[in-house]
């Protein structure tokens, strides 16, 4: 009998750009699978919102790609992860929904469990508390330093990250790198690889942890347990933003010709 073959595309979303530094993972590790990513540029940031709108923004993009009849939603983004992902399970109890932090985190412990990770997030998933939560779930017994960075994002969203944002980034993060005393910084923003550079830049002996990986694993373990694999690629990828730019349209064309 044929395997069963399921050619819808995957959802993948975002408060904005950032979500963007997922989808190469996702494309390498389901290279038969149509990705229709949409970022909420004209609403960025999420993560200074109150729980309550981000919320309502996360089901507001969710629907958008159910709409477009995609068969799974890829949260590229940690603030929604963080505060909405529940309420997403509850909206939409049919389509298989996977979030970023959880496989970061279950990924984290196992492969750092001897080291001392810090984080770095949006204010509102550092308030959530979730990444501490589930590292200890998942067996890391240390404390977690955390420092919200959204100021970061709309630098990132205008593209303004060259040399002269190390300056932002050292006036942020100088004192909490210095009082973490961390082995490994989580990116945990989706925004926060396109600055990595800046940060090994600054840090040169930190570990950056990129959850990227983990999402697109996990993303690959979901669809092949449910059955929603695709056989073969039948679609061209699409990308949507609520706001373009010269910025949203560089990232894309750069994921277009690397993988």
């Amino acid at each position: 009998m044929a395997e069963q073959t399921d050619k819808r595309a995957i959802g993948v979303f975002d408060s904005g750009v950032g979500g963007l530094s997922c989808v190469p993972a996702i494309k390498r590790a389901l290279p038969h699978e149509q990705i229709i990513f949409f970022g909420d540029s004209a609403r960025n940031p999420y993560g200074s919102r109150p729980e309550e709108e981000i919320i309502k923004f996360a089901i507001e993009d969710a629907e958008l790609l159910i709409d477009k009849g995609c068969k799974l939603l890829s949260i590229a983004c940690n603030t929604i992860s963080g505060v909405a992902s529940e309420s997403l399970k509850k909206e939409f109890p049919d389509i298989p929904i996977v979030g970023i932090i959880d496989p970061a985190a279950e990924a984290l412990a196992k492969d750092f469990a001897g080291k001392q990770i810090a984080l770095i997030a949006t204010d509102a998933t550092v308030k959530s508390g979730v990444y501490q939560r589930l590292l200890k779930e998942y067996g890391y017994e240390r404390e977690v330093p955390a420092k919200g960075c959204t100021i970061f994002v709309p630098y990132i969203e205008r593209g303004e990250t060259g040399p002269d944002f190390d300056r932002v980034i050292k006036d942020h993060l100088g004192s909490f790198i210095a009082d973490a005393k961390a082995d490994v910084l989580i990116l945990g923003c989706t925004h926060f690889p396109f600055i990595a550079e800046n940060i090994k830049r600054l840090y040169p002996d930190l570990m950056l942890f990129d959850p990227a990986e983990a999402l697109a694993a996990k993303t690959k373990a979901v669809l092949k347990e449910k059955g929603l694999l695709s056989g073969k690629k039948t679609a061209e990828d699409i990308f949507l933003c609520s706001s373009k730019s010269e910025v949203f349209d560089k990232f894309v064309s750069d994921i277009k010709q690397t993988v």
